[in-house]
């Protein structure tokens, strides 16, 4: 067992031939190696250096703080959203409210009645066309009503 190594010959394509050696070594040979080599893994594996630990640690209360932060997040997000549909049902029911109101002012209001009070009672009377004034305004779009009247 002295020449642990073997010669073999294949062919590559259709012409060349190349030699491969290979090592044989005993079967317990063989395992203690790999069993060398899967301890010594284990060692640097198990080993825990202070650096390791302290990056370690913060990491981990970094994950933690962003799983509170989200969490936080998440129930403000939720307690705003219960909020604006609460104040969306209270909104429709006050415009159900003022329609209704609306509805029963338009309904009292009596335009024959407040037309005879200005005429008769008032002496009010429609305005004539020689007191009617027409101008336009280049401006704005919009009229003030503490601005002079242009002529």
């Amino acid at each position: 067992m002295a020449d642990r190594r073997k010669t073999s010959a294949y062919i590559a394509g259709n012409t060349v031939r190349k030699t491969v050696e290979h090592e044989y070594y005993p079967i317990h040979q063989r395992e203690a190696r790999k069993s060398y080599r899967a301890r010594r893994n284990r060692d640097k594996a198990l080993q825990m250096t202070l650096p390791y630990v302290i990056v370690l640690a913060a990491t981990c209360i970094c994950v933690v703080g962003m799983a509170v932060n989200y969490l936080q997040v998440r129930s403000s997000i939720n307690t705003t959203m219960k909020e604006v549909a609460n104040m969306q049902s209270e909104l429709l029911d006050l415009k159900d409210s003022n329609d209704t109101i609306e509805g029963e002012i338009n309904k009292s209001i009596d335009l024959n009645h407040i037309y005879d009070v200005a005429t008769n009672e008032l002496g009010m009377v429609y305005a004539s066309e020689d007191q009617i004034v027409h101008y336009e305004k280049s401006e704005r779009e919009y009229v003030r009503q503490n601005e002079d009247i242009p002529e």
